[in-house]
């Protein structure tokens, strides 16, 4: 581990991608928090600004992992952070080894996911989540 740095880079890069999903965050409302440590991250996902959750019967963090998916990256997603039914978020987890243009590589696609998901459920950037009739 010494010998290959696997710890510097894991600092180096888990602030990368850190700051990576925090750009996403300011871009796209339905990531309501970023927060974790390392190469170990995760997004929550709300309706709006103020922390709403998704009805449970959106599957938002699954829907947006299926999405991804389709263009070759895997996340982890999850649900009933808030109370055990309502509350999804998406784990990131990349291999210890990872690099700066993998990093860009599985934000490309978890922005190219997000974008789908709301073309999908019919909400715009910078606007919050509205149920499709």
């Amino acid at each position: 581990l010494e010998e290959n740095q696997v710890l510097e880079n894991v600092k180096r890069q888990g602030e990368y991608l850190f700051q990576q999903l925090k750009r996403l965050q300011e871009k796209y409302p339905l990531i309501w928090d970023v927060r974790g440590k390392g190469l170990l991250l995760g997004i929550e996902l709300a309706i709006n600004k103020s922390g709403d959750p998704f009805p449970v019967s959106v599957s938002a963090s699954e829907e947006i992992n299926r999405f991804a998916m389709e263009h070759g990256a895997v996340f982890y997603p999850g649900k009933g952070t808030i109370n055990g039914l309502e509350g999804d978020h998406l784990l990131i987890a990349p291999p210890l080894i990872i690099s700066k243009s993998e990093i860009d590589k599985i934000i490309h696609i978890l922005e190219k996911a997000l974008q789908q998901f709301m073309y999908t459920r019919g909400m715009e950037e910078n606007e919050p989540f509205r149920k499709r009739n």
